[in-house]
């Protein structure tokens, strides 16, 4: 669910750092403080969807891919799909055992008779310890994969650690396979360019289109980038949760491994300028380079930090963690800033029609419709009946009903069919049969969706007046004059 109070706080930061970069005449707002058009909408979704895609292949770049790599996917991606696939194998070894003596601190018992000592005993124990050593070694690679036969290596690392234990048994699986993680990058490849520059657009011809949010063209997008934050946070968990936790004595800093403080320039903005309500294609560069060196330099300084690491977690792993961690930053700006312009479409709706237009509303507005385009005799009726013998007064009510969004109810209206008087019958048991006759009528009602909402919640009601009663059976019509009942009242 859309939080606008979460989502404009972590914007307004991003603005921020945005206009560190731009001329002082040019600041960008949020979207929704700014006059546009409503096709102005549809590029402000261009945009977003974008500069994700430039961030998250500069992202890819940082773990490993080059442009020529880039380029050659691009090439794959033209006739079959493409996979980045995460996978490794761990193998723990025994390697050696070493036994030494530990002593307990003595103790000194001393027996006397008044003040005279007749004799001291002293006590001491002395413990034989084992220690068991382990050889942990973890290989993973990154590769990208098309079809059977062409595969490219992107990154690949070995990483090594000793473990200790006080029993024979070891600690990890002698050996085990990393599961794979697969990202279909295709969309991106072709998306993006050779210089990671987005080439996303949106066919606002298409008879699919409804919305700078409802449509193919995003949809795929969204979709993308949902996979490639779901591959992200799987290698991340993998490396965070599963790998470093291994390692028994860490001496690194953890603070270290997040994408806390990037730069994230996915931003649904509009600068208040006729001519130029959004970023020119030089400003744009500029953003994205910001971004760039944002995510350079927080690789650089893990390079400190991990410079002269023999731990489990070194530059190739940190790097990794934080990356990942940053394409699941990506996602969440982009999906935040394409809900917010629907957000937005939406309460413009409101706020033009003066109400909130709900299932119930479309409901009332076709029943008014039916009334005009009916002759009187065919128009839908209410599905509320009196029940009554011929000649005497009513003894109850029987309707259905449907619950309005104040939570009222009113009857339904259907289309109704009165059929001949030909009495029907019902069995009791095998020897005994009903028969019963009286008004006929076969009803059809239509279902309105509205919005991907369907006026499905409705009660079937049956009222009878003071002192008087009547049986409802509810079941199937099997024939002309044969009835079923499934349930009776």
């Amino acid at each position: 669910e859309f939080d606008e109070a979460a989502f404009r706080s972590k914007v307004n930061r991003a603005l921020t750092e945005a206009c560190k970069v731009l001329e002082s005449n040019r600041t960008p707002q949020l979207a929704d403080v700014v006059p546009h058009s409503y096709d102005d909408k549809f590029v402000l979704a261009e945009n977003l969807i974008n500069t994700a895609a430039s961030a998250c292949s500069h992202a890819f770049l940082s773990i490993g891919i080059t442009h020529n790599q880039l380029e050659m996917f691009a090439g794959w991606a033209s006739k079959r799909t493409v996979s980045l696939v995460f996978r490794g194998k761990e193998n723990t070894k025994f390697n050696r055992k070493e036994e030494y003596k530990v002593e307990s601190p003595s103790h000194v018992t001393e027996v006397s008779v008044g003040s005279k000592v007749l004799a001291t005993k002293t006590d001491k124990v002395i413990t034989t310890v084992r220690d068991y050593y382990w050889d942990f070694e973890a290989n993973y690679e990154i590769v990208a994969i098309c079809g059977v036969e062409d595969t490219e290596v992107i990154a690949s690392h070995c990483v090594k650690t000793t473990l200790k234990t006080s029993s024979d048994k070891t600690p990890h699986p002698v050996s085990r396979i990393i599961e794979e993680r697969a990202l279909d990058i295709s969309w991106l490849l072709h998306n993006a360019n050779s210089n990671s520059q987005g080439t996303f657009t949106i066919n606002r011809n298409s008879s699919d289109c409804r919305t700078p949010r409802r449509n193919p063209d995003v949809e795929k997008a969204i979709t993308y980038f949902k996979r490639a934050k779901d591959w992200a946070h799987q290698v991340f968990s993998y490396l965070q949760n599963s790998l470093l936790p291994i390692e028994q004595n860490r001496s690194y800093d953890k603070s270290m491994l997040t994408s806390h403080g990037l730069f994230v320039p996915v931003i649904p903005s509009i600068i208040e300028e006729e001519d130029a309500k959004f970023f020119t294609t030089n400003e744009q560069n500029r953003i994205l380079a910001e971004h760039n060196r944002s995510l350079n330099e927080k690789i650089r300084n893990l390079g400190k930090a991990f410079q002269n690491s023999s731990s489990l977690c070194t530059l190739s792993e940190a790097t990794l963690i934080v990356v990942t961690n940053h394409i699941q930053d990506l996602f969440n700006f982009l999906i935040d800033g394409i809900d917010f312009i629907e957000h937005m479409l939406r309460l413009q709706l409101i706020s033009a029609l003066g109400k909130e237009v709900s299932a119930t509303d479309f409901d009332e507005y076709m029943v008014y419709h039916q009334r005009k385009f009916f002759k009187a005799c065919y128009a839908p009726e209410t599905f509320s009946y009196a029940i009554r013998r011929p000649g005497r007064t009513p003894e109850g009510i029987v309707s259905i009903e449907r619950e309005l969004s104040n939570g009222t109810a009113e009857p339904i209206f259907t289309g109704v069919r009165s059929l001949n008087d030909v009495p029907m019958t019902f069995d009791i048991n095998a020897a005994t049969t009903v028969s019963f006759n009286g008004e006929k009528s076969v009803h059809a009602w239509v279902n309105q969706q509205f919005s991907g909402i369907l006026q499905t919640k409705l009660s079937l009601k049956a009222r009878a007046r003071q002192f008087s009663c009547f049986i409802m059976m509810i079941g199937t019509v099997l024939s002309e004059n044969k009835f079923e009942p499934k349930h009776a009242i």
